[in-house]
């Protein structure tokens, strides 16, 4: 029996489903038409009113009654009576309304103050910021508030409010839902904004405690987490903020167009200058309520009434009065639970003063009035459907043409849905007989709700639309207050025909004054329950399937609100990181969701791409810090001097002293032509790297690469400024295009003497590559003082060429993290596939993936870069990109998807705008595609406070270093004395390095100039003899080169006016008279300009002499001229002689004999090699010892003997080496324990390294450059 029974029970039910689904489906939709007149009611608490009403009328007539019995006259009764009543109804008319109706009355035609807020205190738990709570005083209802804003709105997505209402009204809970429209300034050309809020409550009747309000906080946020979950079910990709602080405040002041700059305020609930009417009208209803006690007892004590009885009336009338008239006695305990720590008192209305009129409100601050008019929808006519059931009126016309039109309105929709119950005892009767029949018949409770439920619940709703506009004014006064309301009007008339047109059957009311008040708490509060008596406004009992309509999201909305392209991407939730720099992305409801970041392995094969630099550069930053977290050091290429920022971010931190920080062109130079490694043997080996940077950072052709290579290869021995003077100096029928573009490509940077150091640095003072690798602390190397992209990755590859070089020869290295930017330029598809190959990308970067380097690449131009490069980075992080090349490569290999299928949600949803979504991604979001997972997925970055952090200054940085033993500073100044540009410089180019022998010549020319006689022929054999031991070792030896720059030289100084002619090439008469040229002033400004004058001069007589036999030709030669000229050529110092003999030495024997033994080794005659070797130190030796080594044997002097020789030298400031060193010379130039012909060989090329590097230091010695690098 039980099993039939439950059978029949189940076919009922599935009939009864049967039968709504038929319903619902029926062609003439008569389901949605229930109606048979639409149920529409007004707010007023009518049993609160009845109780008012008898216990006064009890009252009243007790004491009518009691007086009659005492007096016996039935007029002093009824007149007392009436007195009673008057006397109360006027210290409590606000209980009766009476207050509203005669204030409307009486103001037809005047404006009065009012105090919409007076009986309503605010507050905010100081643990939760999202939450208003505020109590009415007089009614003693406590409401809860959170508020929840749209901010994004997808272009492409509507959302589903049918199943939004549905889920809300399964959990019965309310909401508000409120449009805003107002001016965002207020010039001649305003700009608008719109705001849409959806907004919870919480009310609880009664005397408020600590626990009641414990509880409304937890009621409160159990709904606020129901109502996220609405929206992500159904608002797909919109997004939706939880509002805090003063945004909430600001939410609450709805049409006031200008905010106060406080806009929450704590307030004194004694002293507030707007509860005074509290005060007044409290004192009245006391005096009132003793009188009635004390004449209630009078006539019981006349009328014999028992004691007991007595007191038992008494505290039924103090009871009555207080609860049903004076409950705001009771606030009084209420507000000390608001003096705690934990409430924050607030007052968000405490600049305004409100005004009405018999139907508008205004609003003053201080900068203008604000007239607000407001329309209460009260009557639907049931004809709003059309044959098939649908709704009739479009709501988006209507926002449509008040967007258009500029109206600054305000929609608000209160709305609760109803249990069965209370739907049926409020509505029934308003039902068509039809439906009501049908409704009856339904004998199970569960029925009747599912026949709520296929209309998505009944709503108790309430509609109020409002008009307002501004006026800017100072006065305040009625005639003011008359011209906004005159503006008022137009706007409220475009209002109400607006709604009149596109609402067919919606029939709304513009409200007067006695309803104006309680509209205005309405918008405001976003709330119709505050109140127990009732707001007296009208609400309407709606399907649920007609409210989605009223509360649609209008695409008109999309004018006034960020839109965003509503993408499909499967964001992950189980990621694992190892460190973090945002948070994952769910573009169904656009929040964040799980920490996002990459594995310590992924970070060390990363692109960053798309984007601008400096969001790059931020979210590299970002990545950097996080490893430093987990002990990574770091190398960091700066283009731009930002990084120093992340020192200061690290300040007050463990880590604070794990940075070095180096500017090239101000704390270090580099020299690209040598590995930075001491008697590299290998060095050749680096140039090949160099060469490829070279290639792929300016885009070299082959031939110009080979031409370059060749260039360094034959002219090791020589910086750049050296070899693009020796270019120059090339026959015209030498030179080429390649040559050209040498020379130009050369001065290009040897303009810039800041960067490029020579070989005579100093090595103990030397910013070298060991520096960057031989530590655990993260580098920074700045290239901001280099202009070109090129030339920074130019350099940049300098340095990864070196690291390359440094971990391939040594085992002493610490691996980084490497940080290189615009790499798309370096790696160049078109040039590696067209003129190079893409093994050079293999070339740069196996040899630090092997050996445990990390390397973050960051690109513009991903279109650009070789796909090559993606095999070896599968991890991609992508900024905005819009370019159509850039989105077909980032398609590829971020697997961005388009959808072509049914969809994820619906039929019509079918592509998944994931490239879409690239192409609008704001600042602070990106695209992330990890190795570990096939798909990409949105990220929203986390480093708002690398945002707020700065870069360190100079002095900063001086300080900071200083404390890790490197004096920058000083370097700084090192580097700007040696290198800077004086005229000299500026006027003979690459030929300054001969600006010391020029000086010279100069200074002996002045002291010549006035004798006459220096012609131009003279001048060129004496600065020949000047220039000649320097540019024999630059030109090695080579006549035709070293009379080309002499003639070069000595044109520039004719040119640059340093040298000018003394008379006219020709004077008067038949006799031609040769050209004589003279020294001009300028030669002395330059001089000053030149730190090294004053020591030069004194190398005058050394170096320069005149013929005597030439100073006798002069005709004007006096004693005095001799007598000066005899002074500049007196006997040399003893620096002199040293100075001299090292010239002597080094050029004719050094630098002669490796030439000699460059060639023997280059054609393996290694014995005729191991000869000269065992020759060439003995022959330098002796040498400087003597005048004239041709009148000694080298093989006369033992090892000890030729140390003999040196010992007078080897103390001078001008010799480089000490006894030890030239003892460990010697013994290597012996030969005499080598037995092996390997290693005979192996000797006798480290020899010749050893003999370059002594005639490199001799001649940085002798020819300047403070510092020598070996």
């Amino acid at each position: 029996m039980k099993f039939g029974s439950s059978k029949s029970t189940l076919s009922e039910e599935l009939s009864f489903e049967k039968r709504l689904n038929s319903i619902i489906n029926n062609d003439e939709g008569s389901f949605l038409k229930i109606w048979e007149q639409f149920p529409s009611f007004k707010d007023t608490n009518v049993r609160l009113f009845l109780l008012r009403v008898i216990f006064l009328s009890t009252l009243i007539n007790f004491f009518m009654i009691a007086l009659f019995i005492t007096t016996s006259k039935i007029v002093i009764s009824i007149a007392f009576g009436l007195g009673f009543l008057g006397f109360f109804l006027y210290a409590f008319a606000d209980s009766f309304r009476f207050h509203s109706i005669l204030k409307g009355l009486k103001m037809k035609k005047s404006i009065s103050q009012i105090y919409p807020f007076k009986d309503i205190f605010f507050w905010m738990d100081e643990d939760d910021d999202s939450t208003l709570f505020f109590s009415h005083r007089k009614e003693l209802v406590l409401t809860g508030l959170k508020v929840f804003r749209i901010t994004v709105i997808p272009e492409n997505v509507h959302p589903a409010l049918n199943n939004f209402l549905h889920g809300l009204n399964n959990l019965k809970i309310p909401f508000t839902y409120q449009v805003v429209q107002k001016p965002q300034s207020y010039s001649q050309e305003q700009s608008y904004l719109i705001e849409v809020y959806l907004c919870i409550y919480i009310q609880k009747k009664g005397y408020t405690t600590q626990r009641k309000m414990e509880n409304v906080r937890e009621a409160l946020e159990k709904r606020a987490e129901n109502l996220r979950s609405a929206f992500f079910a159904n608002l797909h990709h919109f997004k939706t903020q939880l509002i805090r602080n003063n945004s909430l405040i600001e939410a609450l002041r709805t049409v006031l167009f200008k905010l106060p700059e406080n806009k929450m305020k704590e307030q004194n609930l004694d002293a507030s200058e707007s509860y005074f009417p509290f005060f007044s009208s409290s004192l009245l209803k006391l005096s009132i309520t003793v009188f009635y006690i004390i004449a209630f007892d009078i006539l019981l004590g006349i009328l014999g009434t028992n004691i007991i009885l007595m007191i038992g009336l008494n505290l039924f009338l103090v009871f009555g009065m207080i609860f049903l008239f004076w409950r705001e006695l009771l606030f009084f305990p209420i507000s000390n639970l608001l003096h705690t720590p934990r409430s924050l008192l607030l007052n968000p209305f405490h600049d305004l003063t409100f005004f009405s009129s018999k139907d508008s409100l205004f609003i003053y601050d201080d900068g203008g009035i604000t007239g607000v008019q407001v329309f209460n929808l009260q009557h639907i006519k049931p004809e709003i459907y059309n044959r098939k059931g649908k709704f009739i009126n479009k709501t988006e016309r209507f926002f449509r043409v008040l967007l258009s039109q500029k109206v600054p309105f305000t929609y608000t929709i209160h709305t609760e849905p109803l249990n069965y119950s209370k739907f049926y005892k409020k509505a029934h009767k308003l039902l068509k007989e039809s439906e009501l029949h049908k409704l009856e018949g339904l004998d199970d409770s569960g029925k009747k709700q599912s026949w709520m439920e296929y209309r998505t619940g009944i709503w108790k709703t309430t509609l109020l639309i409002s008009a307002s506009c501004y006026m800017k004014t100072e006065d305040l006064n009625e005639d003011v207050m008359f011209q906004v309301e005159r503006l008022l009007e137009k706007q409220a008339h475009v209002l109400r025909n607006a709604f009149l047109m596109n609402f067919s059957g919606f029939y709304p009311q513009k409200l007067k004054t006695q309803k104006l008040d309680a509209a205005l708490r309405n918008i405001f509060l976003k709330d119709v329950s505050f109140s127990l008596s009732g707001t007296n406004l009208n609400y309407l009992l709606l399907q649920g399937k007609t409210l989605q309509y009223l509360i649609e999201i209008s695409d008109e909305f999309k004018r006034g609100l960020e839109t965003r392209i509503a993408a499909e991407f499967t964001t992950p939730l189980h990621l694992k990181n190892g460190i973090i720099f945002g948070n994952t992305v769910n573009t169904e409801y656009l929040g964040e969701e799980v920490p996002a970041g990459l594995l310590l392995d992924q970070t060390q094969n990363l692109i960053l791409v798309g984007g601008l630099r400096n969001s790059r550069d931020l979210l590299a930053m970002k990545i950097v810090i996080e490893l430093m977290l987990k002990n990574r050091p770091a190398i960091i290429f700066d283009f731009k001097g930002e990084w120093t920022r992340i020192i200061r971010y690290f300040s007050d931190t463990s880590l604070a002293d794990q940075f070095l920080y180096f500017k090239l062109g101000k704390t270090f130079r580099v020299n690209p032509i040598y590995s930075d490694m001491p008697y590299d043997q290998n060095n050749l080996e680096y140039l090949d790297y160099m060469f490829d940077a070279y290639a792929l950072a300016f885009r070299q052709s082959k031939k110009m690469v080979e031409n370059f290579k060749s260039l360094i290869k034959s002219n090791d021995n020589l910086d750049l400024p050296s070899l693009a003077l020796k270019l120059e100096n090339q026959k015209e029928w030498e030179k080429n295009s390649l040559t050209e573009s040498a020379v130009s490509l050369f001065r290009d940077f040897t303009d810039q003497f800041l960067f490029f150091s020579g070989q005579g640095e100093d090595q103990e003072k030397k910013i070298t590559i060991s520096n960057f690798l031989t530590n655990n602390k993260t580098i920074i190397i700045d290239l901001s003082l280099l202009k070109d992209l090129e030339q920074k990755l130019f350099i940049s590859f300098i340095f990864v060429s070196k690291m390359i070089h440094y971990v391939n020869h040594s085992q002493r290295f610490v691996p980084k993290t490497i940080y290189l930017p615009n790499t798309d330029i370096f790696f160049d598809r078109w040039y590696l596939d067209k003129v190079s190959n893409y093994g050079k990308i293999g070339s740069f970067l196996e040899p630090l993936f092997n050996n445990g380097f990390g390397i973050i690449m960051a690109m513009s131009q991903v279109n650009n870069v070789h796909p090559t490069i993606f095999s070896y980075f599968p991890n991609i992080l992508s900024f905005r990109s819009i370019d159509s090349r850039e989105i077909k490569v980032l398609k590829n290999y971020m697997n961005l998807q388009e959808l072509q299928a049914t969809g994820f949600y619906s039929s019509k949803r079918k592509d998944a705008y994931q490239v879409h979504y690239l192409m609008t991604l704001p600042k602070n979001e990106i695209l992330m595609k990890r190795s570990d997972f096939d798909r990409s997925f949105p990220v929203r970055l986390a480093y708002n406070s690398l945002l707020e952090t700065f870069k360190m200054t100079s002095e900063e940085i001086n300080t900071y270093m200083r404390k890790l033993g490197y004096d920058v500073k000083l370097s700084e100044e090192e580097i700007l004395k040696s290198t800077k540009r004086n005229l000299f410089e500026k006027d003979l180019g690459n030929y300054s390095i001969f600006i010391d022998e020029i000086i010279i010549f100069l200074k002996a020319l002045k002291l010549q100039h006035n004798l006459g006689n220096l012609y131009k022929t003279k001048l060129k054999e004496e600065l020949k003899k000047i220039l000649y031991p320097k540019a024999a070792l630059l030109f090695q030896k080579s006549r035709r080169k070293i009379m080309e720059a002499r003639d070069k030289i000595l044109e520039l100084l004719i040119k640059h006016g340093y040298i000018m002619e003394a008379h006219p090439e020709k004077a008067s008469g038949n006799q031609t008279i040769r050209t004589s040229y003279v020294v001009s002033p300028k030669f002395e400004i330059a001089c000053e300009d030149h730190e090294k004058s004053s020591l030069l001069e004194e190398e005058i007589n050394d170096e320069f002499s005149f013929d005597q036999e030439e100073y006798e030709e002069c005709e004007d030669t006096s004693e005095m001229r001799e007598r000066e000229t005899n002074e500049a050529f007196e006997t040399p110092s003893n620096g002199d002689i040293v100075r001299k003999r090292l010239l002597k030495a080094m050029g004719g024997v050094l630098i002669y004999n490796m030439a000699k033994l460059e060639r023997l080794i280059g054609e393996k005659k290694y014995e005729q090699a191991k000869r000269l070797e065992r020759k060439i130190l003995p022959m330098f030796i002796v040498t400087l010892g003597f005048e004239d080594e041709d009148e000694k044997d080298i093989e006369d002097f033992s090892q000890d003997e030729l140390v003999e020789l040196l010992l007078p030298i080897v103390d001078h400031e001008l010799f480089p080496f000490d006894i030890e060193d030239m003892q460990f010379f010697l013994r290597r130039m012996d030969f005499s324990d080598i037995i092996t012909h390997e290693k005979t060989i192996k000797t006798i090329q480290e020899n010749y390294h050893i003999l370059s590097e002594m005639v490199k230091k001799i001649q940085y010695t002798l020819f300047g450059g403070n510092h020598y690098e070996s």
